[in-house]
């Protein structure tokens, strides 16, 4: 196990990508307004942010135990740069509906495969439950964007 002191980094590592993740979002929502998915995933990672700072006392205290590993910091720190760097070229470049939605997807899903809300564990029924939404709300996220990818390719609004 880590130190407390590397815990808490991983824990911000993440919290900074759920930031970089609402704010793509938001950009997403200015790009295409009038639909209900980027106010709605904007406003998901914001909370998810909100939860995992909730979460750093808890480390901090040892209520939380982080199984940390270099592996899933090295992803952390690749996915939230890669998402800095699709912002940036979307804005410079442009990005189509269709691009958008893929993009998200691309990126809940490569959350969701490498595991990243599993690396945390409590005793204590309050965290455990956060820390299993985090992954269940991530799950539902993909699902989402899967549903408007398919509307979109067929013309529906989403």
């Amino acid at each position: 196990m880590k130190s407390k002191e590397e815990q808490i980094q991983l824990i911000g590592r993440q919290c900074e990508l759920e930031r970089q993740l609402s704010r793509m979002y938001f950009f997403f929502n200015k790009k295409f307004p009038g639909t209900e998915l980027w106010p709605f995933l904007t406003e998901e990672e914001i909370k998810h942010e909100c939860w995992l700072k909730q979460i750093m006392p808890k480390v901090s205290d040892g209520s939380i135990i982080l199984f940390v590993n270099d592996v899933t910091n090295k992803a952390i720190e690749e996915m939230t740069a890669e998402i800095i760097k699709t912002c940036e070229k979307a804005q410079k470049e442009g990005i189509s509906l269709i691009g958008a939605i893929k993009t998200a997807e691309v990126f809940e899903k490569h959350m969701l495969d490498k595991n990243f809300f599993k690396f945390l564990d409590s005793d204590e029924p309050l965290y455990s439950r956060i820390l299993e939404k985090l992954h269940e709300d991530t799950l539902t996220h993909k699902k989402m964007l899967a549903t408007a990818k398919l509307k979109a390719n067929l013309g529906q609004p989403i």
